[in-house]
C-alpha cells in the first residue's frame, strides 16, 4: 500500500531539514565563500592573465596580496583542487559543527589553516631558492577533519548502529561512524597520496594541519 504524505508530515520533515542546516550554517557559509572566491580568481585571471593573477592569490617569495588571499584560494587551472576541499570541508564540518560553539569551531579551523600555511612557507623561504607557489585550504580542512574525528571518536563504540539501520537515527549514526573512521585514517592516507603525486610542499601543509588538528582534538576531548 502506498504511503500517503500529509501536509503535517511534510512540514515536520522540512522543519527537521531547516534545523539540521541551521546547526551547520558556518560550514555551509564557508563552502559558499570558497566557491565564490574561486570564481573571483578565475575572473581576475581572465582579465590580467594567469601568471599575473598568481601574485594576487598565491604565496610567493615576494610580499603581496597573495599572502592574504592564498589560504582561501585554489589552483586556477584545476577545479578539482577546490572540489576536493569542499567535499572534505562539508564532511568534517557537518560532523563537528553541531557539537561546538561557533567561536570554538571558527577558531579551530583558522588555527589549523594558519598553521598548515605558515610551516611550509617558512620552510620554502629558508631552504628553497627561486620561485615557488603555495595556496589552498587543504591543510586547514584536513586538520579540521582529524580534529572532528578524534573529538567524536566515541560514536564508533556504539556497535549497534552497524547492525541496525532500520531508522533514520541509526542511519545517521552509521554515516557519522564512516566519516570518523576515515578521518582517523587521514594521517596515513593523505601523506601516501602526496608521496605518489610528488607534492612535497603540499604534503608538509597537509601534515602540519592534521598534526595541529589532532593535538586540539585530544586536548578538547579531555575537557
Amino acid at each position: 500500500m502506498a504511503e500517503v504524505i500529509t501536509d503535517s508530515s511534510f512540514n515536520q520533515v522540512t522543519a527537521r531539514i531547516i534545523v539540521w542546516l541551521e546547526r551547520r550554517k558556518f560550514t555551509i557559509g564557508l563552502a559558499l565563500f570558497l566557491t565564490a572566491w574561486y570564481f573571483v580568481q578565475l575572473f581576475i585571471a581572465h582579465k590580467i592573465g594567469f601568471e599575473a593573477a598568481q601574485k594576487w592569490f598565491y604565496f610567493t617569495p615576494d610580499l603581496g596580496m597573495g599572502w592574504i588571499a592564498a589560504p582561501f584560494s585554489h589552483d586556477m587551472q584545476d577545479a578539482g583542487h577546490l572540489l576536493g576541499n569542499l567535499a572534505s570541508l562539508l564532511l568534517a564540518g557537518f560532523l563537528i559543527e553541531p557539537h561546538l560553539k561557533t567561536r570554538q569551531y571558527v577558531t579551530i579551523f583558522l588555527m589549523t589553516l594558519a598553521f598548515s600555511i605558515i610551516i611550509p612557507v617558512i620552510g620554502l623561504i629558508l631552504f628553497v631558492d627561486g620561485e615557488w607557489l603555495v595556496a589552498g585550504a587543504s591543510g586547514g580542512v584536513y586538520g579540521l577533519w582529524v580534529f572532528a574525528s578524534i573529538y567524536r571518536s566515541d560514536v564508533v563504540r556504539k556497535w549497534r548502529v552497524w547492525i541496525s539501520v532500520d531508522e533514520w537515527g541509526d542511519l545517521s549514526y552509521w554515516f557519522e561512524c564512516v566519516i570518523v573512521l576515515f578521518g582517523l585514517a587521514l594521517p596515513i592516507i593523505v601523506p601516501l597520496v602526496d608521496l605518489y603525486s610528488g607534492g612535497s610542499a603540499n604534503s608538509i601543509s597537509h601534515i602540519s594541519g592534521m598534526v595541529l588538528g589532532g593535538v586540539l582534538g585530544l586536548k578538547l576531548k579531555k575537557q
